[in-house]
């Protein structure tokens, strides 16, 4: 099963080399080309993340899926899908009008991409290998947020960790906590709001700055 989604992960990049290479040669309304267009311009239209889609981007592509707490208008949306995971799932209370033509285009490229509107502090995901937050920045819902750790085998990644400094504490007392026990922080990042990489012990990203 791994092996056939890495050759279809594989064909997707292939399909949408043309675009990556300035070619134009391909149509936009392939799903995968699509994803990758919109995913590299995104990271140089300046936002509140664009300075940190390259990471979520890297990381991803060493997931099969991938759960996002919060997708707004599916900016770091974009960077995720365009890994072409198996499974991407999406939650937010009000996602913007984008969302949809993004799930049809990661559906095209064979993602199982499924948005749903749900609280992230309730929300019961299935198991995921990476864990994207980027919701309600208050520390008793990130904390909610965080009892989904068991459910990750990868990675747990945090935007805006600078602009609410209270989130890096939150998580760093959290590492400390029987359920933080098995999590390490791998990478921190200030620019752009602030981004948090936690790695399960024993799957550190290469390059790690720990």
């Amino acid at each position: 099963m791994k092996r056939a989604h890495d050759l279809t992960r594989a064909l997707c990049l292939l399909i949408a080399a043309p675009q990556r290479r300035g070619a134009g040669a391909m149509s936009n309304k392939t799903g995968a080309g699509w994803l990758i267009n919109r995913y590299e311009h995104l990271k140089q239209e300046p936002s509140d993340i664009n300075e940190h889609l390259e990471i979520l981007h890297k990381l991803a592509m060493e997931c099969d899926s991938i759960t996002e707490f919060g997708v707004r208008s599916g900016v770091s949306t974009t960077a995720l899908l365009a890994s072409f995971p198996v499974r991407y799932t999406g939650y937010d209370l009000k996602p913007l009008p984008e969302i949809k033509t993004i799930q049809e285009m990661a559906r095209l490229s064979g993602v199982d991409a499924e948005f749903v509107v749900e609280d992230t502090g309730s929300a019961m995901i299935a198991q995921t290998d990476m864990l994207f937050i980027d919701s309600d920045h208050t520390c008793d819902h990130f904390l909610k947020e965080l009892r989904q750790a068991p459910m990750v085998e990868r990675y747990i990644v945090v935007h805006d960790t600078t602009t609410f400094p209270e989130l890096a504490e939150t998580c760093y007392a959290w590492l400390d906590t029987q359920l933080g026990y098995h999590w390490r922080m791998n990478f921190r990042f200030h620019n752009n709001n602030g981004l948090m990489v936690l790695a399960r012990i024993g799957n550190q990203l290469k390059g790690s700055n720990q």
